[in-house]
Order: C-alpha cells, then structure tokens, then sequence
C-alpha cells in the first residue's frame, strides 16, 4: 500500500478561468461539493480525459447522494473517458474543500461505492485501488494525496492524513 502527500500549488480558481471552460460550467464547478479532476490534470490541461470509472462514480452519488453536488471539471457534455484493462480499479481524481465536506465523508463515499460496485464478487478482498485526492485546507493551502494499495484498506487514508496533521477532518464543520 502506498499512500503520499504533497503540497499543491493548484489553485482552482484561476484554473477554473483558463481552462477555456464555458461560463455555465465555471459556475457549475464552483458551486460543486465535488469536483472530479481529469486523469492527467496536473500534466496537461488542456487534453482532459477521465477514466472509465469516474461515469459510474458520478451516477452512484447523484442517486445515492443528491445533496451532494458533484461534476466532471469539464464542459457539459464534453467529456472524454479513457478504458484501461487492467485489474487495477482507477477511481477518479476527486478535489474537494474541507470547509464543504470533510474528509471521511468523500472516503466514506467512495467506500460505498467500491462495496456496490463489487457487491457478490469476492474479488474486492484482492483487487486494488488507484485515487488521488486534491484537497484544500480551510486556510486555502493544499495538498495532493495519492493513493495505491487493495481497496479494503482505503480508509487508511484517514489516519495517514491524521498523523500528517493535513488540515481539519473530523467532519464537525462539514456537510
């Protein structure tokens, strides 16, 4: 299991303006609780492609979860998605502000899904989980958490992040 955390100099604001996004959908990612980022955000914006997994993603908290706003950091109907054959489930990049939802509710989120998505395969005990996490701190510092290892032990995220004093997370303010 790997689990990073770096500092990010991403500011999404200024991102959300050069990005050549139409103004209804700057609007609609600044109001979201949740952003899926593309892929390959961080080394290319402009060529954005989400995996496969984010489209399932995005239904499951729309249904499940419809006072949660999330979407895609793409212009409506523009989305591109990659498939990639491989055993690894690649979850979408998710960034997210602490003052808006904490974060063991976006693990908690993205645990229940993984638990539908593998509901009566007993594969999830030994299939692995590629997510990365860009979350912005109260105080507007961020950082880029990454994480690779079985899916059971995702929550581990939570205490990582903890001894990592990454920002406020218990949830007491959010959601």
């Amino acid at each position: 299991m790997e689990i990073s955390i770096d500092e990010s100099n991403i500011c999404m604001d200024d991102i959300i303006h050069n990005c050549g996004l139409t103004s209804e959908s700057q609007h609609r990612i600044q109001e979201s609780d949740i952003i899926i980022l593309p892929s390959n955000f961080i080394q290319n914006r402009e060529r954005r492609s989400f995996p496969v997994e984010s489209i399932a993603f995005i239904k499951h908290l729309r249904q499940r979860h419809p006072e949660i706003k999330i979407s895609f950091f793409e212009n409506q109907n523009e989305e591109k998605c990659k498939v990639l054959r491989s055993e690894i489930c690649y979850l979408p990049t998710l960034y997210f502000c602490l003052k808006d939802i904490a974060l063991p509710i976006v693990i908690a989120l993205v645990m229940e899904y993984l638990r539908e998505r593998y509901r009566g395969n007993p594969k999830i005990e030994q299939s692995t989980a590629e997510l990365s996490l860009l979350i912005e701190n109260e105080d507007g510092s961020r950082r880029f958490l990454t994480y690779n290892g079985p899916i059971t032990e995702l929550p581990r995220i939570i205490e990582t992040v903890n001894r990592e004093k990454l920002g406020e997370i218990d949830g007491n303010d959010s959601l």
